[in-house]
């Protein structure tokens, strides 16, 4: 179910970057007030892994000016809370104003679907994990960008509030990170 011309250009951009129709699922927030949609595609960007992405969440606005936005990741296909974290870092956005830029944290998010977690904490990026996008989408008056949602730790998520996402970002590149391993040791 795609609610809106916004969802519904984003929708096409996964399928043409995952190179196939992903499934979609329609998620409410606890008190039902609130939905987004997020699809979800097996095997993507690779075998045992699965891509989720946010449809709808660039309905709202969240103070980034002409820009709104999806999200997009991938996790471990045997982690089946890949879908519930997206709609989860959406709601953050829609709900409680948790900011969702680049290089922003969205706290604890992980540590609601997996108990003990190395990496609790969802930083926001550029998307780098498809060759080819996503792109950003032209939705006539303003852009839909994406930003890709990367598993941190608490150490990773201290260092990048006093030195930026940036140097953590190039941190994780140095230390080539597996970025599907919800359990990788901490970089700081």
């Amino acid at each position: 179910m795609i609610p809106s011309a916004n969802a519904k250009l984003a929708f096409d951009e996964l399928v043409r970057v995952w190179g196939s129709r992903p499934k979609v699922y329609r998620h409410g927030d606890e008190a039902e007030r609130n939905f987004v949609n997020v699809a979800h595609l097996q095997g993507s960007p690779v075998a045992g892994v699965t891509a989720v992405a946010t449809l709808g969440l660039s309905d709202h606005d969240l103070g980034l000016g002409p820009v709104r936005v999806e999200l997009i990741g991938a996790f471990p296909s045997s982690f089946e809370q890949g879908v519930n974290i997206a709609a989860t870092c959406a709601f953050n956005a829609i709900k409680d104003g948790v900011r969702t830029a680049p290089d922003a944290i969205h706290p604890s998010v992980v540590a609601l679907y997996r108990s003990n977690p190395a990496l609790p904490h969802i930083m926001l990026v550029d998307p780098f994990l498809w060759d080819d996008g996503p792109a950003t989408i032209d939705a006539g008056g303003f852009k839909v960008a994406w930003l890709m949602m990367v598993p941190i730790s608490q150490s990773e998520r201290v260092f990048a509030v006093e030195n930026g996402g940036a140097a953590l970002t190039s941190r994780f590149e140095k230390a080539q990170i597996d970025i599907f391993n919800l359990d990788r040791p901490s970089v700081v």
